[in-house]
């Protein structure tokens, strides 16, 4: 009889074994853009590769493909083969400085659809590292694969014309990873995941430099379609020219898709001069948005929204967000393109929303919502605290703090668009729920409620109730 203690042994014996041989059969090859390089080659650091697409013909689960610093041109990338597990993935990956493929013509030219630089479609367990992209359609197209990864990737000046083409898009794609990446000025979407659950996208820098009235300008900059369960965080979006191509920061959103965005989190993210700095829109409910900053006050003074729930959005929250506006701080209203329906439950906890003092400027945009919470929020420096538009219902202001407002609602008749031009709007003050709230400094006294009081009024009251 074999000892217990002497199978154990064996048995680790065998592991060993196991796990050696496994180990054996993956492989390192090498691509390169040096004057010996050629797909004849045998892909080794001496004799390597010429072209990524030729390695991405080859990798097998478990290999890694290096890729050296140089210019690979419009090379177009299709993965072959997939990974079979995380420590089997087939690793892309740039050495040696900057790995560039696609290159920028001088004038610009639109690619066609077809010109995608990585293309990953039903290949599982793929990262792609320190590469950077430009001029394609899509640089980076993942579909129907999980577990793709990209990290400090780069691109910038992609896409085409009249809001297509992508920097990064996962589609019907799973557990996927954007890490560390920057991805600036493409067509359409820099960042687009859509039908992609459990993803996570950390340290985004996405930038737009280019004129609204620029072809290539980019209309939304990181936006979840369809998809639960994914975490944005630290991440930064700006327009640093503040145009108005669309311009979306951070959104999650369904259209007419389904099922809808819920359970998602955007945590500790900065936007910068959108008209939408952070959106949820299209009956996507259940989101969080967490410590996020939006700066809407470089955007010309038109519709400019801070903070955004829209038609049909529901049962989302804003937690410890701070957003400053220039136009509306916050809209809960309806776009034109579907979903103009109320807006239930959302809830705003613990936020800092204030304006720069613009005439016309709104503290919150009401049309079409129900049972709409502000709790332990700051609305300073705004025109008008509200605009009611539609019915509006089961509004509260719960220990709140208003401040330098010069007026509890606006009475004025044009509409602003997205908001019905030329809607009517109401005087709705009369059916708030406003308790336990410190009115200080403004231009009216204090709503009627529960546990309200009102401090230091320097100017006579006007709007709002006597």
């Amino acid at each position: 009889m074999m000892s217990p203690k002497l199978k154990m042994m064996l048995f680790g014996i065998a592991l060993t074994i196991m796990a050696g041989a496994t180990l054996a059969c993956t492989t390192t090859y090498y691509v390169a853009t040096d004057s010996g390089a050629s797909d004849n080659n045998t892909g080794t650091q001496a004799k390597p590769w010429r072209t990524i697409a030729y390695a991405a013909s080859k990798a097998k689960a478990g290999d890694r493909v290096m890729i050296k610093a140089g210019s690979y041109g419009n090379e177009h990338v299709v993965v072959a083969n997939a990974g079979t597990g995380e420590n089997k993935r087939i690793v892309f990956e740039g050495y040696g400085g900057t790995v560039q493929l696609g290159v920028l013509p001088n004038p610009r030219t639109l690619p066609a659809d077809t010109e995608i630089g990585f293309k990953i479609e039903k290949k599982s367990y793929i990262t792609l590292r320190n590469l950077s992209l430009t001029w394609y359609f899509d640089c980076v197209s993942v579909k129907g694969s999980d577990h793709v990864n990209c990290e400090n990737i780069h691109i910038d000046m992609c896409g085409s014309e009249k809001w297509l083409g992508h920097g990064i898009i996962y589609s019907f794609s799973d557990y996927g990873k954007i890490i560390d990446c920057t991805v600036n000025n493409c067509g359409g979407n820099n960042v687009d995941l859509a039908h992609s659950n459990y993803c996570l996208i950390d340290n985004l820098k996405t930038l737009g430099t280019l004129k609204e009235t620029d072809t290539f300008a980019t209309d939304y900059y990181c936006v979840l379609i369809c998809c639960h369960d994914c975490t944005i965080r630290n991440s930064y979006a700006e327009d640093t020219l503040a145009s108005r191509k669309g311009n979306h920061g951070f959104i999650i959103k369904d259209l007419n898709g389904t099922p809808h965005s819920c359970n998602n989190k955007i945590i500790d993210c900065r936007a910068v001069s959108f008209e939408e700095c952070f959106s949820v829109a299209h009956l996507a409910h259940h989101n969080e948005f967490i410590r996020c900053v939006a700066d809407s006050t470089r955007v010309p003074n038109t519709i400019n929204q801070a903070l955004n729930c829209r038609n049909g959005a529901h049962d989302n929250v804003f937690r410890d967000c701070t957003a400053t506006g220039r136009r509306i701080v916050v809209g809960l209203g309806n776009y034109s393109e579907g979903n103009a329906v109320n807006k239930s439950g959302n809830r705003f906890v613990n936020c800092k929303l204030r304006a720069t003092g613009e005439s016309n400027s709104l503290g919150v945009q009401f049309w079409l919502t129900s049972d709409t919470i502000f709790e332990n929020c700051v609305f300073e420096n705004v025109n008008y605290l509200a605009r009611y538009v539609g019915e509006n219902k089961g509004i509260a202001f719960k220990s709140c703090k208003f401040t330098g407002i010069k007026a509890a609602y606006d009475p004025t008749v044009i509409g602003y668009y997205p908001f019905g031009k030329g809607a009517t709007p109401t005087d709705e003050t009369n059916a708030l729920s406003v308790t336990y709230s410190d009115f200080y400094d403004n231009a009216f006294p204090a709503l009627n409620g529960t546990g309200n009081t009102t401090r230091a009024s320097k100017t006579t009251p006007s709007a709002g109730r006597k």
